[in-house]
């Protein structure tokens, strides 16, 4: 009987677990690069300026695609995705990154209890404080070739404990330039990334969707960063 009791509280548990768990969507909505490019950002458009090639990237989609441009593309960020549109911000708007994390030297403490869930050698570089128990971490995990950027959806269940929902790998071979807030729910990740046989430099931005349960209807899901 004892057995029985103990084997039911697990799947209580359990079902707890996903049902918390279940509300949190951490949703990649794609991306943009350019070549030696100069980025301008207002808002939820984007323009990238280059001389040289501007790749895409649709949603979960990994593959980089190029588009035909005439030195500049924009899109707009949308709920649930983006869009290409013609009307450009201003060049005089656009910018190189200059605060890149070249050498993968950041290395913030975050709050008590990240470190414990996050993979050995996560080098933190920035961490939002959402609605309700909440966070968003960037952050650097280790590989074998270069450090991974990487975004987690974590939640506080009590003191100094927190559980994580959610992850998700932003570049594998870029250096973390920042982040940018775009509305209630959608942040922009700024990279640095080599790509092709010449390993090229280019300037990049990363779209994600944070979704939780108890943010729905909050008109301040995103508390100040503390």
């Amino acid at each position: 009987m004892k057995r029985i009791v103990i084997l039911l509280d697990l799947i209580l548990c359990a079902g707890t677990a996903l049902a918390q768990g279940g509300g949190a969507e951490l949703i990649r909505l794609g991306g943009i690069l350019g070549e030696n490019g100069e980025l301008a950002l207002q808002d939820s458009r984007i323009t990238v300026y280059s001389d040289k090639a501007i790749f895409m990237l649709s949603g979960s989609d990994r593959t980089a695609q190029a588009v035909d441009h005439d030195r500049a593309i924009s899109i707009e960020v949308l709920q649930g995705g983006t869009r290409m549109v013609s009307t450009h911000l201003p060049k005089t708007q656009a910018h190189w990154f200059q605060l890149c994390d070249g050498g993968d030297q950041i290395s913030n403490s975050g709050v008590a209890g990240m470190g414990a869930i996050l993979p050995k050698g996560t080098k933190i570089k920035e961490v939002d404080k959402l609605g309700g128990h909440f966070w968003l971490v960037f952050a650097t995990v280790p590989a074998q070739d270069w450090p991974k950027i990487t975004i987690f959806l974590l939640r506080e269940d009590t003191r100094y404990h927190l559980s994580l929902l959610k992850s998700d790998t932003v570049s594998q071979r870029g250096s973390f330039c920042g982040t940018q807030f775009l509305d209630r729910d959608t942040w922009a990740i700024l990279v640095k990334e080599t790509m092709g046989e010449s390993n090229s430099n280019y300037s990049g931005i990363y779209f994600y969707q944070v979704s939780t349960r108890e943010r729905e209807g909050s008109d301040s899901a995103k508390e100040p960063k503390k």
